[in-house]
């Protein structure tokens, strides 16, 4: 059975819309995980840090220009340079890429972060891609896994307006047992595990005939201008409302 939800042509198209402006900006005030990550990551300064699926590489540079740390990126996509790109125009020197599959990825070392924002839901056998980060991941280190929230409310938006894409996506790993467990198996001290974010949403699908297509875009504005109005009054980091899980946890040293 496949464990891919997507291919290098997904992610292809993906990050040239997102090159072209099609996809919500990445300003650090639209990630609202952000601030919690440079909490943690800022007691790592000057370690070395791994990103897996990392093009077009806006997170890492948005950490490493905060925080000074040695990173590297891992993807297999033929946009992958974009993260050197992205990091230079960050200012920051020196970053590595390994262009390759990351279950093909078999470093010398390991390394003090290993991170991924938007990877694991892609795949049907999430928990083996969980134990990759594991893998990689040094003693005393830390693991920074986002994952899109697509369950509930978000899963009805993305189900009526996007769902080519919301087939791409394991709603499966949408949850924090997922991650709870993940850390038992890994020895993982779990520093940070929640729902986060305020109401939003993002992504419509513009293919098809026209009329159905224009439809489809119009109702996806009215609905985001109608959640940006409301998610400022309901209540932020809602497990039903939530567009966002983060997960931060620490690898416990060998006894």
């Amino acid at each position: 059975m496949p464990t891919d939800l997507s291919d290098k042509k997904y992610w292809n198209q993906r990050q040239n819309a997102l090159h072209r402006g099609q996809q919500p900006p990445s300003e650090l005030h639209f990630w609202e995980w952000m601030p919690i990550v440079l909490k943690f990551v800022s007691d790592y300064a000057h370690s070395s840090f791994l990103e897996l699926g990392c093009s077009p590489g806006d997170v890492s540079a948005a950490i490493c220009a905060k925080v000074p740390l040695r990173p590297e990126g891992v993807d297999f996509a033929d946009t992958s340079e974009r993260y050197l790109t992205q990091m230079h125009l960050a200012g920051v020197e020196g970053a590595v890429l390994h262009r390759c599959d990351i279950r093909q990825f078999r470093p010398a070392r390991q390394y003090d972060i290993v991170a991924s924002f938007g990877l694991i839901e892609h795949f049907t056998d999430f928990e083996t891609v969980l134990d990759i980060h594991n893998d990689l991941l040094a003693e005393d280190g830390l693991c920074i896994i986002e994952v899109p929230n697509f369950r509930r409310i978000q899963y009805l938006y993305h189900y009526f307006v996007d769902r080519r894409d919301l087939q791409r996506h394991n709603t499966d790993v949408m949850a924090l047992n997922v991650f709870e467990t993940f850390a038992r198996r890994s020895n993982h001290r779990i520093l940070h595990l929640d729902y986060c974010g305020c109401l939003r949403f993002w992504g419509v699908d513009s293919s098809g005939p026209r009329m159905l297509s224009l439809a489809r875009v119009l109702f996806s504005r009215l609905v985001r201008l109608s959640a940006s109005l409301v998610g400022r009054i309901l209540p932020s980091d809602h497990p039903y409302l939530a567009p966002w899980i983060l997960y931060v946890g620490q690898k416990r040293s060998k006894v």
